[in-house]
């Protein structure tokens, strides 16, 4: 059922960047009077010819383009930017489908195995067991606290 959900979530996002796509290259062919406006509040691309803003909110220009080349580049850019974002937010999504996935195995293989995931473990099919072996060293990324290396011999 989650991966249902999560498979519609990615299909509506890629629908949604299709029809934003469509609708970029729609104005392409169209006049110059529908220019997109990127409102600040959500950082989204708006296509229309008047955006009004709210009473209490004053309209402030934060730049102007000297030509149509500047604002088909900013355009580009934008839209770059839009998929980036889209691309990361399908990225953060299925990182967690897949974190919660590990979740329910680590449980499963905890209860049912009474594995420590802590430490190693190897097969032993002839045995038909699970050997424990040591736990595994800690990540090559920063040094360890407890490593050899870091504290002096003591024997």
């Amino acid at each position: 059922m989650k991966r249902r959900v999560w498979f519609s979530t990615v299909s509506g996002l890629v629908v949604i960047l299709l029809s934003v796509g469509w609708s970029w290259g729609k104005k392409d062919g169209k006049s110059e009077e529908a220019q997109p406006t990127v409102t600040a509040n959500t950082g989204a691309s708006v296509a229309s010819s008047e955006v009004k803003p709210d009473a209490a909110q004053e309209e402030k220009i934060v730049h102007t383009f000297a030509t149509d080349d500047e604002v088909k580049a900013f355009a580009s850019l934008w839209q770059q930017r839009q998929g980036i974002i889209t691309r990361m937010a399908v990225l953060r999504a299925y990182w967690s489908e897949e974190q919660a996935r590990l979740n329910e195995m680590d449980t499963q293989l905890t209860s049912t195995y009474k594995l420590d995931l802590k430490k190693r473990h190897v097969l032993s099919q002839e045995r038909k067991a699970l050997i424990e072996l040591e736990p595994l060293p800690e990540s090559t990324d920063a040094p360890a606290k407890d490593s050899p290396a870091s504290e002096p011999d003591s024997d």
